[in-house]
This record gives structure tokens, sequence and C-alpha cells, in this order.
């Protein structure tokens, strides 16, 4: 017979490989991804009110389990904005994923056979009572650069600028990591577009850019300057141009100010990628309407 504390230690080691094992297999104790906020104009999630089984379709306990679902939603909704890449190293905090969560709103309810209630809330990404409200700081706008060869004459009467990426990741087997507020640099260094180019209200309307799969699933207008990124820079976080690109974007948006209009788009891999990996998260909507709060091409 077994000492007892030879039994409990057995026991101990069980529940440990049990534990592991199901780790492994059910993804126990995973660290839950942030949303994929670059999908969609809006981050959602649900929360749900189970009605008692001994109190089913009773409508005094159904406006206790409204707010139970909300509260729960919330709740996952402040999970999802928490440590959204805002640039660089700097993440949405507790304190702005706070401020963003009480903005949210009740944008679908339903109530299952049982009487109970499944709440879905929301908050913009951009716009009036957005994420971008809370993320974006009000900056004095500083002019675009000069291009560096200013011989160079306009041509094209460009209604936006995509940026695409997919060729590079193709190659390095990388993918860009979507920021809110990505910088666009030269392959020398030059900073060609960020945040600080644009007016405060347009970046709050419009962001700064857009994320799509292709310049066919993003508002790009009807003549869209499409250029080739030839590395990603800042934690894969910034597309790289080349410097005769650059020049070229610069001259152009001389012209017809789409980057004054934050009419850009990056396309990316890690649009399609988190599509297909996400469904049923917490994503928003419809990831195939990259652009619907999005800009109207100049020109």
């Amino acid at each position: 017979m077994m000492p007892m504390d030879s039994i409990r230690l057995s026991m101990r080691v069980n529940v440990i490989v049990v534990y592991l094992i199901a780790s492994i297999f059910l993804g126990l104790g995973s660290v839950q991804a942030e949303s994929c906020w670059w999908n969609d104009s809006r981050i959602t999630a649900q929360g749900v009110g189970v009605m008692p089984e001994s109190k089913k379709n009773s409508s005094s306990i159904q406006k206790k389990l409204k707010t139970k679902a909300i509260a729960e939603a919330n709740e996952k909704l402040k999970k999802g904005i928490l440590g959204i890449r805002i640039a660089n190293d700097v993440v949405i905090d507790e304190d702005m994923a706070s401020s963003a969560v009480a903005l949210s709103a009740v944008i679908d309810e339903q109530t299952d056979a049982n009487g109970g209630v499944i709440i879905t809330v929301g908050v913009p990404v951009y716009g009036k009572s957005s994420l971008a409200e809370i993320v974006f700081k009000p900056t004095t706008k500083t002019p675009f650069p000069s291009p560096n060869n200013e011989d160079g004459y306009a041509q094209g009467h460009y209604t936006s600028l995509v940026i695409d990426c997919t060729e590079w990741e193709d190659v390095h087997k990388e993918f860009l990591n979507p920021v809110m507020m990505p910088t666009l640099k030269d392959d020398h260094g030059k900073i060609i577009y960020d945040y600080r180019y644009l007016d405060y209200d347009i970046a709050i309307q419009r962001g700064v850019v857009k994320y799509a799969a292709d310049a066919l699933h993003a508002d790009v207008g009807s003549n869209p300057l499409i250029i080739k990124a030839v590395s990603l820079g800042d934690e894969l976080e910034n597309p790289v141009i080349s410097s005769t690109d650059a020049d070229k974007i610069l001259v152009e948006n001389g012209a017809t100010n789409f980057l004054d209009n934050a009419a850009v788009v990056i396309v990316s891999r890690r649009v399609e990628v988190n599509i297909q990996d996400t469904r049923g998260g917490l994503w928003g909507n419809n990831s195939s309407n990259a652009g619907n709060n999005g800009w109207v091409g100049a020109g």
C-alpha cells in the first residue's frame, strides 16, 4: 500500500501533466491576441446574460441580465483594445483603453430561446467618439518635405497613395505590424509622411492610413499612385520606399494633395492572414471593406 504522501505527489504530477497537455491542444493559459482593428472601422465585443433555468423567460430579471451582458462585453472590448500598437514601442495602455470603452455603445441586442440576452458593444476606430480621439493628440501641422530632386513635375493627377508591402513580405516571409500612426520613410531615413503632416481633424476622421489586403478592397479613388515598399522598418511597423519613389510621391502630392487628405493605403499580407485567423473573435463586422470609413480621393 502506497504512503499517503506518495499518493498526493502522484496525483499532483498527474494534474500537472493533464494541464500541460490541455494547454498544448486547447490553448489554455495562452495570451489573448489583440484585436485586428485594422480590418474594419469598428472594434466590437459580445457579452451574454444567461437566463437561469428556474426562471426561464422571466421578464423581471432580463434587465439585470442585460446589465451583466453589457459589463461583460465592455470588459472584453477593453482587453481587445489594450495593447493595440500606436507607433513604434508605444501601445494603448490601461487608461487609454478605459477611456475608449467609455465611448462604446450597444450596437446589437438579441434574445435567445430561454430569455437570455446577447449584447454586442462597439467603439469606432476613427470619427466622432472614437478610439482615435483618445490616441491622437492635437498638434500643429508640419509642411511636407521638399523632394530631393526638385526638377520633377506632376504627371499623374493621382487620387491616393498605395504602398504595397506584399512583394517584400513574400520574399522575406515576414509581415507588417499595423500601427495607428505609421511613418513612411525613404531608404535614406527621410520621413515622407506621418501624423505630424496632417490636420488633426482629418487624422481623427480618416486615420493616418488604411490597411488592406489589396487595392481592390480599399477606397483608393479612380487613379491611385501605387508604390512598392523596399523594406519594413521599426519592428516591421513602417514601410520604407526608394528615394526616387519618395520624390515622385512628394511632387505628385503637390498637385493633388492626396497626402494632405490622408488618402493613403498600406497593402499587406497581414490583413489577409488576420481575416482568416480571427473570425468569430473581436475584430469588427466586415473585413472586406477596409475603406468604408475612409476618404474620398482628391481630384
